[in-house]
């Protein structure tokens, strides 16, 4: 079965900003090893958020707004077709990262939210 093009060129977009994601953290978990500083599983201060098909950059202003007093703000921008975006937010205000994930998984426009998470390589070591 031949996919459309357009469903062709969101596959596409979605694995190239996955590879780029990939590469990001595991750059990150290396400075860690080189540094020999002890890194979290996840980035502190960072959700992804992974909206409904049919999610609006409106809808997402929205959300974003509904938590302010949390300081949430989106990092990268909002993209229609890759529908998962991280958000940072301020530690000192929200009580947990889980306790804003239970909150989001709440919110009508959201599949999913998870932990921004460092993907690490194996030095071999």
């Amino acid at each position: 079965m031949l996919l459309s093009k357009k469903l062709f060129q969101k596959k596409v977009i979605m694995s190239i900003m996955i590879l780029l994601l990939s590469c990001f953290r595991l750059a990150a978990a290396s400075v860690c090893a080189i540094t020999s500083e002890i890194c979290p599983g996840y980035v502190r201060g960072e959700i992804l958020v992974t909206f409904r098909e049919g999610t609006t950059e409106e809808q997402v202003n929205e959300f974003v707004a509904r938590y302010e007093q949390y300081e949430l703000r989106l990092l990268f921008g909002f993209c229609p077709y890759w529908l998962t975006s991280a958000f940072a937010f301020n530690e000192e205000l929200a009580p947990s990262v889980d306790y804003l994930i239970e909150l989001f998984m709440h919110e009508e426009i959201v599949y999913g939210a998870y932990r921004d998470i460092i993907l690490y390589g194996n030095s071999g070591e």
